[in-house]
């Protein structure tokens, strides 16, 4: 327990001093801001925060500028009155008037992607195009089998809280392979036979378990993320349809006929609802779409549509 503490102090010490906080007419936002080129606004997944940004240094590297911010309950930036989707879009506003940034590609990952619709519902002048990653575009409630799971356990539950974090973060430094494979058994609809393959074949590829064990990362401490997973939950089951119908920015949707937790229905709705939608297949590891034999394809398609449409 106290060696738990301990982690979970030391985590929460480092995750303040790597991002910034601002104060705007809509509430305080805390962020970071790295990379120069054609801005990317990223509305992170649940559980997360601004560090899930980290996750795209790909597009950093591509000469992409990423804007990473912690959604309300998130981290350091406060839920008060900041609980419905549409607040949240009008925070990330504020942070780009404060950033002085007149338009970006919106970026949603899994849960961050109604919060993202809303976005591009509510300012398009600020859109440049939309990208939806395994995201969620309406009504969502996890399935019994991902709750009562173990990592349902860790992340639903309100038992064990930032021991488990820990232990999770001690299985990821010493077994990767075991808890690549617990996420994939409940993120993918794939056989356990595949399963154990696809396991074998990405712990072969240092970069991609790198990754894996960054996105991990970006979920605990869960004591600094547990109330904006809370309210994203509650707010997720009760998601009244978004008009998509009247989104006309250009919207790239990445998603896998294989996810077990954004199904592929998600995709499909707002295939169906918007008018300028293109669709990425991924053949990827379900609902970790950015991991996974077709990786360098999904990346290359998606700088490929942001310059097009730039």
């Amino acid at each position: 327990m106290i060696a738990a503490k301990l982690w979970a102090k030391n985590k929460i010490k480092k995750l303040k001093s790597g991002s910034k906080i601002v104060s705007t007419l809509e509430g305080e936002i805390e962020y970071i801001i790295f990379g120069e080129g054609i801005p990317l606004l990223i509305f992170h997944g649940a559980p997360g925060g601004y560090d899930q940004g980290f996750l795209m240094e790909n597009f950093v590297e591509n000469n992409f500028q990423v804007i990473a911010f912690s959604r309300p309950g998130y981290l350091r930036t406060p839920l008060n009155g900041n609980r419905s989707y549409k607040q949240q879009a009008k925070l990330a506003e504020s942070l780009l008037d404060y950033l002085q940034i007149s338009e970006c590609v919106i970026v949603g990952l899994s849960a961050g992607g109604p919060v993202a619709l809303r976005f591009v519902l509510q300012f398009p002048s600020r859109v440049i195009s939309v990208i939806l990653m395994s995201a969620v575009t309406k009504k969502y409630i996890p399935s019994d089998y991902q709750s009562n799971s173990l990592l349902g356990k860790v992340y639903l539950s309100n038992l064990g809280g930032d021991l488990m974090g820990y232990f999770m973060g001690l299985s990821l430094r010493k077994w990767p392979e075991r808890v690549l494979k617990s996420f994939l058994n409940i993120e993918t609809t794939f056989s356990k036979e595949i399963i154990n393959d696809l396991v074998n074949e990405i712990s072969k590829k240092p970069n991609q378990m790198n990754w894996f064990r960054q996105l991990v990362d970006t979920t605990i401490p869960l004591s600094v993320r547990k109330e904006g997973l809370k309210n994203d939950i509650q707010v997720l089951s009760e998601l009244e349809p978004l008009s998509l119908e009247n989104i006309e920015k250009p919207i790239l949707v990445i998603h896998s006929k294989k996810d077990a937790d954004v199904e592929f229905s998600h995709a499909q709705h707002i295939i169906d609802k918007s008018k300028n939608t293109e669709l990425y297949k991924s053949q990827g590891l379900g609902h970790l779409v950015w991991l996974g034999p077709d990786r360098k394809q999904m990346y290359q398609k998606v700088f490929n549509f942001i310059r097009k449409n730039a």
